[in-house]
């Protein structure tokens, strides 16, 4: 039998705990090369996944949450739309003067633009507030003394047109993390426009009629649109011509003996109706000193329209679609 060298053996064992070793030691550089530096990226990513930037209409920078839980609306446009796009699960506070939807109500009240009451919104401890107003001075004041706090605001000029609108849902979704719902819903909006649009395009100025919109709000006098309003937007599309579609105004209070002299032919009054009875609306229209012979009241073409349906919210379409059917009923009144 052949003799086993044991020193033979030994040095052989030698190089092969070294090598072991060695090949330890490379293996956990390795191995912890592989783990800290993509744990550092992953952690990265996740953090990334969490928030996102969004240009608002001042034209700031905003870091929001990719999908905020606790949202809370100061309009009551941005209320009616999260409802839409099934976001009202987010809402944790909403503005004082909310009429629509009823099931908002149940929302808590954290009051309203002017005075805002700063310490119901902190409260809620909201980790998104959303303003939707007319630009003004106070307006930016109210967002840099919100921003004071560490809330995070995103602010929106307030829609005018239903192409405003349409955009504002879609910027909406984009920022509570309801895309697809917001696309749905223009996609919605935008089908019902173009049925009405198709047949209103096609009129030519003499089938147009002169159409006065009065907003009454309260008493038994309001305001009227001027070219910059949505009443204006929504009277074009419906094929009307707006009396005052050249004043240079929103709104504003229309001198009576100048309404009589443009004659309407027809009258369209949008009011509260939880308020107003149209039938009685209708008789103090009627009653106005001079008023007998407009060529509406003459004819008996006077309509009460719901005013929130024509506020700037998804509803907005359910008003063009009200008007078409008031100014045009031979083209719209078959129309659901």
């Amino acid at each position: 039998m052949e003799k086993i060298d044991k020193n033979e053996i030994k040095g052989k064992s030698d190089v092969l705990l070294t090598v072991a070793v060695i090949a330890a030691i490379i293996g956990i550089v390795v191995f912890s090369g592989c783990i800290g530096e993509p744990q550092e990226k992953q952690n990265l990513t996740q953090t990334e996944k969490k928030t996102k930037t969004f240009t608002d209409d001042f034209n700031r920078t905003v870091e929001i949450q990719k999908n905020p839980e606790r949202i809370v609306a100061i309009s009551s446009t941005d209320v009616e739309i999260l409802f839409s796009i099934n976001a009202s699960e987010k809402l944790v506070g909403r503005p004082n003067y909310l009429l629509y939807p009823p099931e908002a109500l149940k929302i808590d009240d954290i009051g309203g633009m002017y005075p805002m009451n700063l310490e119901k919104i902190i409260a809620k401890n909201p980790d998104l507030i959303l303003i939707t107003w007319i630009f003004k001075e106070e307006y930016i004041k109210k967002v840099s003394e919100l921003e004071s706090y560490n809330l995070t605001v995103v602010g929106f000029n307030y829609p005018n047109t239903m192409k405003d609108i349409i955009n504002h849902i879609k910027i909406i979704g984009e920022v509570v993390g309801k895309e697809n719902e917001a696309k749905d819903l223009t996609k919605n909006i935008t089908f019902r426009i173009s049925k009405i649009t198709k047949i209103t395009n096609k009129l030519n100025e003499s089938q147009k009629p002169k159409v006065y919109i009065e907003w009454i709000n309260a008493g038994s006098k309001g305001s009227t649109a001027g070219r910059t309003s949505r009443g204006n937007n929504i009277i074009l599309m419906a094929g009307g011509k707006n009396i005052f579609g050249d004043v240079e105004k929103s709104s504003f209070e229309a001198n009576t003996e100048e309404i009589v002299n443009k004659n309407p032919d027809i009258i369209i009054i949008t009011a509260d109706l939880d308020k107003f009875n149209p039938d009685e609306l209708k008789e103090v229209i009627k009653s106005r000193p001079g008023w007998k012979n407009i060529d509406a009241i003459k004819n008996d073409r006077i309509c009460v329209i719901e005013s929130q349906i024509t506020w700037a919210n998804p509803r907005l379409i359910q008003g063009l679609e009200e008007f078409a059917k008031c100014i045009h009923p031979e083209l719209f009144e078959n129309e659901k």
